[in-house]
């Protein structure tokens, strides 16, 4: 009886190992790791201009550390809802929603400034600073005054001496009579060529953080600031914006070319030989109104004999120079 028993036992307990066999081979554990974001982006960015009362959606990117998207559900903050508030879904008022879930009315609130960041699964984006002001009725932009001296009075020249000429330019914001550039924010600026103008004879730029011209802690008064330099020679408007008002435009003017003269590689005369088949390489001398050389200036070459002589950029017929 009792050998019996033990070997109904035994019996049992391999049969147990069969069953627990053939389970443990017929599935497999799965693990799988959630993703957690690399980095967060907030777009617009760094800046934003918003008037009161005003909406404007913002986006949130999240990304791996390859670089591919995430779908992922983000949180906005602000750091004064005061004067900004940031709805579920992104949408941004200049003021107070009516509610973050379902965003319909936004309330003006409080001029000022805020930091606004998403956030997902713990990870924030850079902080975006968020201007808000009252309504633009107008945007003026003008020439800082006491500036060092240029060559002339008429343009700014390319080739001046210590380099291309250039002045520094401020746009100055009002609510009616009210001066509001402080908190307005950041400038947007832009340059538009004059007709028969292909290049631009202007090259804009904010000033450097520490530099002369934006002294360091004074970063705040350069916000309305921006550089025009001589780029190509002829003439150039450009402009300032801020929350879809427009400056009128000034005009810039880049000495005009007056001479060109060209010579072959090692050799100053005008007149040389070249053999059939043979290229040379020209110089061409640009020298502006005020009699500084030019450099970086986009020319057009053409022969008056493309038959017999070609230059670069003319089709091939026999021999080219």
């Amino acid at each position: 009886m009792g050998r019996f028993a033990s070997g109904a036992a035994l019996a049992g307990i391999a049969l147990g190992c069969l069953f627990l066999g053939a389970c443990s081979s017929g599935t497999s554990t799965h693990v799988v790791a959630n993703s957690v974001p690399k980095n967060v982006s907030l777009t617009p960015s760094p800046n934003i201009s918003l008037e009161l009362g005003k909406t404007l959606v913002l986006t949130a990117t999240a990304k791996n550390g390859a670089g591919a998207p995430l779908a992922e559900t983000f949180a906005y903050q602000s750091s004064d809802p005061a004067v900004v508030t940031v709805a579920k879904n992104g949408n941004m008022c200049a003021g107070t929603w009516d509610s973050v879930t379902a965003p319909v009315v936004c309330t003006p609130g409080s001029t000022g400034t805020a930091q606004v960041v998403a956030t997902a699964q713990g990870v924030s984006s850079p902080s975006v600073t968020v201007f808000v002001h009252q309504h633009i009725t107008n945007i003026v932009i003008s020439k800082i005054p006491n500036q060092p001296p240029t060559l002339s009075t008429i343009c700014l020249s390319k080739g001046a001496p210590s380099g291309p000429e250039g002045a520094l330019y401020q746009a100055s914001a009002f609510s009616g009579n009210v001066d509001i550039t402080p908190s307005v924010g950041p400038f947007a600026w832009q340059s538009v060529n004059v007709t028969g103008q292909t290049t631009s004879a202007v090259s804009l730029s904010t000033p450097v953080p520490g530099s002369t011209q934006c002294p360091a802690g004074q970063q705040g008064v350069c916000l309305n600031q921006q550089r025009a330099t001589a780029n190509s020679p002829g003439t150039s408007l450009f402009f300032a914006s801020a929350s879809g008002a427009n400056s009128q435009p000034l005009q810039f003017n880049t000495c005009p070319i007056q001479t060109i003269s060209l010579s072959a590689l090692d050799n100053s005369s005008t007149s040389f030989l070249v053999n059939t088949g043979v290229s040379t390489t020209l110089n061409a001398t640009v020298t502006d109104i005020l009699g500084m050389p030019l450099t970086g200036v986009p020319l057009t070459w053409s022969s008056s004999n493309p038959a017999d002589v070609r230059v670069s950029g003319e089709p091939a017929r026999c021999s080219e120079a």
